[in-house]
């Protein structure tokens, strides 16, 4: 194991076991306070290990980054909307790094049938949800907000796992780990905050370090030996 690995693998475990502490002993204010933490603690040593030279992952890292500052202040009506907004911003960066990697002469007609299902069944369960958390929503911009948020993660999955089928390497399937972890995550924080169930945040963080190191992993990571991921 390189020592890069076994910095990210460790800081990863430390972390989560500290959220995991905190979720279950403090309030939400130090939960989220101790997640900011973690996340620039990732930001790090995303940058000590020279990640910067992915600048499409810097980015993304940034926006979580003020993402999670804003959310410290989550149930102020301004700060709510620039949480999601922020989040917003990386998961188009996201959406735009695997829409570049499409390869249409790889995409066949059943494929494309099987997404085009997928999307509209997710768009459907998108809606009964945000219809579900209306009542608790601060305004109409907000829950127009929140559609875009999950129309953009929905797409961003898809071509997530587009990028993943198609290819089949060590690169595409870290680039679709990390992005199907943060959107799980966001998928449990909806549902411990708006439903108040307190036990979601702790698949919602061990989700959120998951898609953390394997973006850092993602750009650290030497491909030039990356191989196709045979499948029997």
């Amino acid at each position: 194991m390189s020592f890069e690995k076994k910095t990210l693998l460790i800081l990863s475990l430390l972390l989560l076991v500290i959220n995991i502490y905190v979720i279950t002993t403090f309030s939400v204010f130090e939960r989220r306070l101790v997640r900011l933490i973690s996340v620039f603690s990732y930001f790090l040593l995303f940058m000590f290990f020279k990640g910067y030279k992915n600048k499409a992952i810097g980015i993304v890292l940034v926006s979580f980054l003020i993402s999670d500052f804003f959310m410290l202040f989550y149930e102020d009506s301004l700060f709510n909307k620039l949480t999601s907004v922020f989040s917003i911003i990386g998961y188009l960066v996201l959406l735009r790094s695997g829409l570049k990697k499409v390869q249409l002469k790889k995409v066949n007609k059943f494929v494309v049938v099987f997404f085009g299902i997928l999307i509209s069944l997710n768009l459907f369960f998108l809606d009964q949800l945000i219809h579900l958390i209306t009542y608790k929503l601060h305004d109409g911009l907000l829950q127009i907000i929140f559609y875009l948020y999950g129309v953009v993660t929905i797409l961003t999955c898809v071509f997530a796992g587009n990028y993943n089928f198609t290819t089949n390497t060590t690169k595409s399937m870290y680039y679709m780990y990390f992005v199907f972890g943060f959107v799980l995550s966001d998928f449990f924080t909806v549902l411990a905050y708006y439903f108040e169930v307190k036990m979601f945040y702790l698949p919602e963080i061990c989700f959120y370090f998951f898609a953390f190191f394997f973006t850092v992993r993602y750009a650290i990571h030497d491909y030039k030996e990356a191989k196709v991921i045979l499948t029997y």
